[in-house]
């Protein structure tokens, strides 16, 4: 049998006979290996119960090589520690390479790594190397992953409106599916009093008027203090409904102080000013500001932009509807009592 030596790892391997006299240079298997045979499970066990620094240098090596980044110009000789530090590191990089076409953008360069005599040891491949790669891959991982979490989220808003759109039908202010978004939002689904507060907000339309005032201001000021950001799309229609909730057990109860919320306008020197609205006034000023008068039909869907931005002014509507249906009695009711 012949001698041959691989020209990547060191390693002496034994040929078939006859070579007559030639000298010949032959890689290992491993650096012949695709590269969808090396990233395995199994390689990693092997890799992590293997006693032999010589089978733990292969299988770093044949993962390096596989990356088609790294150049061998001479043997690499790596110590045992650079092996076992990087070796994470190169697994992830070399797992990650087939989709680095897809996911990196054309003119980002990714580093390269060539062997030479004076860094045979190549003691520096994981900040020279492994660390940039490592880096651009996390970062293009992250923005993918902030694409999905966009998606869900946004796929969750469109729910929440559909709710909020709903909930009048099922004569509630709040449908389970909203109640339980709210509290685990506002990280509270874990709180003593969650089945208390959950019971308060899904009390029937009909039954408000028996709903304990303190309790519920108490729930507005909790839901406003937990709940994160107030600029999410979903916050302004959650606390409009407790205010409605707080406005029908308001007058069931005889108390008629009518729940406000700050609004802005142009006086008439043309400055900004803020004024307290009744939250139905504001829903229906909103109403008048994008229509330029208030519809007597709801909004439909071929006239936003988005589905969300109809949802939003389908629950606008509703709430001014309401409103003015209100109104509406409050006036016959009183020109009754004229008429006594």
């Amino acid at each position: 049998m012949a001698e041959i030596i691989c020209p990547i790892s060191g390693i002496r391997m034994m040929s078939a006979p006859y070579l007559l006299g030639f000298k010949l240079q032959q890689t290992h298997p491993i650096f012949r290996a695709k590269r969808r045979d090396l990233i395995t499970s199994h390689l990693i066990e092997t890799f992590r119960k293997s006693e032999s620094t010589i089978e733990k240098k292969l299988i770093f090596l044949g993962i390096l090589h596989c990356t088609d980044l790294v150049q061998f110009s001479c043997v690499a000789s790596p110590s045992l520690k650079t092996i076992e530090v990087n070796f994470k590191d190169a697994f992830e990089v070399a797992g990650w390479i087939d989709y680095a076409a897809y996911q990196v953008p054309k003119g980002i360069a990714l580093p390269h790594y060539i062997v030479r005599f004076d860094n045979a040891d190549i003691a520096n491949i994981g900040p020279a190397f492994l660390e940039p790669i490592n880096a651009i891959r996390k970062a293009f991982l992250d923005k993918i992953k902030d694409k999905e979490q966009g998606r869900i989220m946004q796929e969750q808003i469109d729910k929440l409106f559909r709710e909020f759109n709903d909930v009048w039908k099922k004569d509630r202010f709040f449908t389970n599916y909203t109640i339980r978004w709210l509290f685990e939002y506002c990280e509270l689904d874990e709180h003593p009093k969650v089945d208390r507060w959950k019971s308060l907000l899904s009390v029937p339309v009909k039954d408000a008027w028996g709903m304990p005032r303190d309790e519920l201001v108490e729930l507005k000021e909790i839901i406003s203090e937990n709940f994160e950001d107030h600029n999410h799309p979903c916050w302004e229609p959650i606390i409009g409904q407790v205010n409605q909730l707080i406005q029908a057990q308001q007058r069931g109860s005889g108390d008629f102080e009518v729940v406000e919320v700050p609004e802005t306008y142009i006086d008439k020197e043309g400055n900004q000013q803020t004024r307290m609205t009744p939250i139905g006034e504001a829903y229906k000023q909103r109403m008048l500001q994008q229509y330029g008068k208030m519809p007597l039909e709801k909004p439909q869907l071929k006239d936003f932009p988005t589905r969300p931005a109809w949802l939003f002014a389908c629950a606008q509507w509703n709430l001014a509807m309401i409103q003015d249906k209100e109104t509406k009695e409050q006036k016959q009711k009183e020109g009754e009592d004229d008429g006594v």
